[in-house]
């Protein structure tokens, strides 16, 4: 299920999405690069607190000029 969606308000090679997951499993951060082309890495966390801080991490090393993030709203699981 998608916890959050981050997007950096950019289009195009500068856009970057930083999506924060959860399922059965654990905890996943999506972090992508470049749009739906772009150049995408998973990383996968046992607990929320660990995942959020990895969302916080991306985010911050984001250059400042292209760090205008905003939280996308999610759609209610059915």
């Amino acid at each position: 299920d998608l916890v959050e969606h981050w997007f950096n308000r950019r289009y195009r090679t500068l856009r970057r999405d930083v999506y924060l997951r959860h399922d059965a499993f654990g905890w996943y951060v999506r972090a992508r690069r470049g749009g739906a082309e772009g150049v995408e890495v998973t990383h996968p966390f046992t607990d929320a607190s660990a995942a959020r801080a990895m969302v916080d991490r991306l985010k911050a090393a984001t250059p400042p000029e292209e760090s205008d993030w905003a939280l996308m709203p999610t759609r209610p699981s059915s």
